[in-house]
């Protein structure tokens, strides 16, 4: 999992990373919201936790992509209890609420890792986590077990932008390296193999300058897939 964070308090932000790097994978501590902002360019996270002393100040000037992106992701809102006035008794607090935040977090772990099940169907396509056989139309389809966790997390993320780097890290446990083809190699292998086209009812497209989008289209020939542009950073 990926989790940014924003505190007014970089003290508490740091705390925050602290007891949460047992469980997430990559923890970013920002104390600047123009600072995040710049981030979600060209970043994609699993969770936002945001102190409430920014919560207008994200979301606005960001290319499409981005907000796309953002508009799917989680954000969870907090206040600190060294406020001066302490909020009302539903809103999380940190850091004595540490508890409240990691069961959160432990229900998007459920979500995310298929804990309702060991078979996930999207469309045609049937993924058994156990065997770690991915069917077409009840066809099996031979794949590697980095292509078969490329495509479950797309399918899992369908409709929202990811970027390189959180794929990178959520499948091959690493940041990317500019210089390898790697992950471009992979997506184009699991298009090939899996028909994401969009007459089968998928679209996965590249976005300039982020990574990558999968989509869920209407069946049919007039589909053609584009690539989203988006500015540089």
């Amino acid at each position: 999992m990926r989790l940014a964070v924003l505190a007014n308090d970089t003290a508490l932000g740091v705390l925050i990373a602290e007891r949460l790097k047992a469980t997430v994978r990559n923890c970013v501590v920002f104390n600047d919201a123009a600072n995040l902002r710049r981030a979600l360019r060209r970043e994609t996270f699993d969770l936002l936790l945001l102190d409430e002393d920014f919560a207008l100040a994200v979301d606005s000037y960001l290319p499409s992509a981005s907000r796309l992106a953002l508009d799917t992701t989680t954000i969870v809102y907090f206040a600190s209890e060294f406020a001066a006035s302490l909020p009302e008794d539903d809103r999380l607090v940190l850091p004595s609420q540490f508890e409240k935040l990691e069961r959160i977090i432990a229900s998007m772990f459920d979500r995310d890792s298929g804990a309702n099940g060991d078979v996930e169907v999207f469309g045609k396509l049937r993924f058994d986590l156990t065997s770690m056989i991915v069917t077409v139309d009840g066809r099996p389809v031979e794949l590697t077990a980095k292509e078969f966790g490329l495509a479950l997390l797309l399918m899992r993320n369908r409709g929202r932008p990811l970027s390189r780097a959180h794929i990178m890290e959520s499948v091959w446990g690493r940041v990317p390296d500019t210089a390898s083809r790697t992950l471009d190699a992979h997506i184009s292998q699991i298009r090939k193999r899996l028909n994401l086209r969009p007459e089968s009812g998928f679209r996965l497209t590249s976005v300039y300058g982020f990574g990558y989008l999968l989509e869920v289209t209407k069946p049919g020939p007039a589909h053609q897939a584009q690539e989203i542009q988006t500015p540089a950073p």
